[in-house]
């Protein structure tokens, strides 16, 4: 009886979820295509499936509801819920109002302690992210903080950690450039009125990492290889986009 009740519960709750995933895309569709025009490239190097892993710079508070924009559209959003990826959020930033958290975690969101250095706690993230990635998707921000002047920064251990051990089957490079910072910049915090209008950005999606050269037992060797692969994927991404105006 338990069980068929947890079966339930856990339905329900993913239906509620689903609903506020939708509500929150047709929201960034408003506030990214329509009251800002943000254009998007690369959809085409997409898969349309699960076990991916979306690796992306990070400029702004709201970069995951552009992402989400990004990588689906309206049909997948209604129905494939399983594709819509998971996030990793900064628990102190969206995880402590006695209200918000709950919905902020309705989103598909993962609470993370940032810059906590504990590896014990890395190590739980790592799992967390793999249990995701059997029937979903992920997005990681692979500098594990926003940039304040556009530049790319170094992937961060923990994205690196979990390439080699989950081993996704995608690994999917995205940049952003510094024109999507405009519409929501660092220093306004999350509030929707300091959401700007009228701005211009773009988004560009890259193909799939390719990781095969790298021996991935070599723990040390491995994660500074990946790092650095995932770096110059999305660095590619930023001397394409200024080759391109």
């Amino acid at each position: 009886m338990k069980f068929v009740l947890r079966k339930i519960g856990t339905w329900f709750y993913d239906r509620l979820s689903h609903i506020a995933l939708i509500g929150a895309w047709l929201i960034a569709c408003y506030i990214f295509l329509w009251k800002n025009k943000v254009k998007i490239v690369g959809r085409e190097n997409l898969p349309h499936t699960t076990n991916i892993l979306y690796v992306s710079n990070h400029l702004t508070w709201i970069d995951s509801f552009l992402i989400g924009v990004s990588v689906m559209n309206f049909w997948e959003m209604f129905f494939y819920f399983k594709c819509i990826p998971w996030n990793a959020a900064d628990r102190k930033n969206f995880f402590t109002h006695p209200v918000w958290k709950h919905f902020f975690a309705l989103l598909k969101n993962i609470p993370v302690d940032r810059g906590s250095g504990n590896r014990d706690a890395v190590k739980e993230l790592v799992r967390n992210f793999e249990k995701v990635l059997i029937d979903s998707n992920l997005l990681l921000f692979f500098e594990g903080t926003r940039s304040r002047t556009g530049f790319i920064g170094p992937c961060i251990s923990g994205v690196s950690e979990t390439i080699r051990l989950v081993k996704p089957k995608y690994v999917i490079p995205i940049f952003l450039d510094w024109g999507v910072q405009s519409i929501m910049p660092i220093a306004d915090g999350p509030r929707y009125s300091a959401i700007h209008s009228g701005k211009t950005g773009q988004v560009i999606i890259g193909k799939a990492i390719d990781f095969s050269g790298i021996d991935m037992s070599k723990h040390g060797s491995a994660r500074k290889n990946i790092s650095a692969l995932v770096r110059q994927a999305v660095v590619n991404l930023q001397n394409q986009n200024s080759s391109s105006k």
